[in-house]
């Protein structure tokens, strides 16, 4: 029978507390090992420049691939930036370089450490390059705002065709269609009393006379 001691003890749970944990070990199926693994999924790593800045900093990392860790999270674990989180917008993979998507709060400290969580995010840039590049006949849906963007424009760069059109006797216009189009092309290929011609949006035109006199035209009423 073996007799353990506290320190015997202490040695022990030592030894199973700080065991490294990678892909090639403790790796059965179901295992605590592997659970703990997986649940912590990082890369380790340090700050190895004395001339960082608050958005990018070099590192001890080995990796050389270019682009590896973008779109990841940076987790300073040490010193005067731990608990701090940003997003990777770049990895330079020759010179072991991060730069962030937003400035860090303060400059990292040469030598703390971080780790690279490994989850897939789109940062901000990305969102918002998506939201401004996204092709406006795309997001047409009643009522959405693609479709008053869409609109707006057409107007804005006269890319619309006005027919059946009616004036009255002093030569002002009382009604009208008015259609809009995405490109003056389209605007510009338009036909009198056309349907299906690629227009975005059709409107109608309607002019309100003046209470005290039925010849002069107070607004226009424009609807649907």
């Amino acid at each position: 029978m073996v007799t353990l001691d506290a320190q015997d003890l202490i040695n022990i749970a030592n030894a199973v507390w700080d065991e490294s944990l990678t892909g090639s070990t403790h790796n059965d199926p179901t295992s605590s090992g592997r659970r703990l693994r997986q649940l912590g999924d990082t890369i380790a790593g340090a700050v190895n420049d004395v001339s960082a800045t608050i958005l990018s900093f070099d590192t001890d990392l080995i990796e050389n691939r270019d682009d590896f860790f973008n779109d990841q999270y940076v987790r300073f674990t040490s010193g005067n930036l731990e608990g701090h989180v940003r997003v990777i917008r770049d990895y330079d993979g020759t010179n072991k370089t991060i730069t962030t998507e937003e400035a860090m709060i303060e400059v990292p400290d040469n030598g703390i450490e971080f780790d690279i969580i490994s989850v897939h995010i789109h940062p901000i840039n990305q969102i918002a390059d998506e939201i401004w590049n996204t092709t406006i006949a795309d997001h047409r849906s009643v009522g959405s705002f693609g479709e008053a963007v869409g609109n707006i424009l057409g107007l804005v760069q006269q890319n619309f065709y006005l027919d059946n059109t009616i004036y009255n006797n002093d030569g002002l216009l009382t009604s009208a269609r008015m259609r809009i189009f995405a490109n003056s092309t389209d605007a510009n290929a338009a036909t009198d009393g056309g349907i299906d011609e690629n227009e975005l949006e059709i409107f109608y035109v309607t002019g309100v006379a003046e209470s005290s006199d039925a010849t002069k035209i107070k607004t226009y009423k424009v609807t649907q």
